[in-house]
């Protein structure tokens, strides 16, 4: 996750937080059956090596979002060791050369790992996201330094099954871009001033564009 507010609120992949965020149907002897987890511990590592607990305060279960905050206030010396990202409102074209920062697993120390990429795709129906070789949960970064978006794991809609006449539903990786987390800010920052008690808020989606343009570049899969 990024950090993007002083006050610690970081964002998150969804599904990188919790695979089951929204529920996961099964089918098991003929009968369809739905996975959910809740989450009962968290912790946000800081720069420093120390951690803290925390907690989900706000999700967005179509934009694939979740936003995490510190459970009780940070110290002055813990604030002093991290650094909000600015949201601003970078935009990418298809070929544009972009760098992917994440974490290793915990059996590799979650050391820093760093891609220098560029995009593949640009999609602009339902709403505008990138496509490029990314783990989900990674910041993606303009050659500029500007943070261009997250990658999320964004569920597409597959081929009719012949035998059940259900849709199959998959999942794809997609960068959404920074705006969408911009316009959820206000309201994540809200939420985590509520007490530790309350229930993280769901968030509805920012609205879609009227009339999208066509992608400018070929998607990996109907989005």
């Amino acid at each position: 996750g990024v950090v993007v507010d002083a006050s610690g609120l970081t964002v998150c992949s969804l599904a990188k937080l919790n695979p089951l965020a929204g529920g996961k149907s099964i089918s098991v002897r003929g009968m369809t059956l739905t996975l959910k987890a809740q989450i009962e511990d968290l912790t946000i590592t800081l720069p420093n090596g120390t951690k803290v607990p925390a907690r989900v305060v706000l999700t967005n279960d179509e934009l694939g979002l979740a936003f995490i905050a510190p459970t009780t206030p940070l110290a002055a010396d813990q604030k002093s060791s991290i650094t909000a990202v600015e949201l601003s409102d970078a935009k990418a074209k298809i070929l544009d050369e972009i760098i992917i920062l994440a974490r290793a697993s915990k059996s590799m120390d979650y050391a820093p790992m760093c891609t220098l990429t560029r995009i593949t795709a640009v999609m602009t129906k339902p709403r505008l996201m990138y496509y490029a070789s990314a783990m989900s949960g990674s910041m993606v970064f303009s050659a500029d330094g500007k943070l261009l978006g997250i990658a999320i794991s964004k569920k597409i809609t597959r081929a009719i099954d012949a035998s059940s006449g259900k849709a199959n539903i998959g999942t794809t990786l997609v960068i959404l871009p920074t705006s969408e987390i911009k316009a959820l800010l206000p309201k994540a920052i809200e939420a985590s001033k509520k007490p530790a008690s309350a229930k993280p808020a769901p968030s509805k989606p920012s609205p879609k564009p009227a009339e999208p343009a066509e992608p400018s570049g070929p998607a990996p899969g109907e989005v």
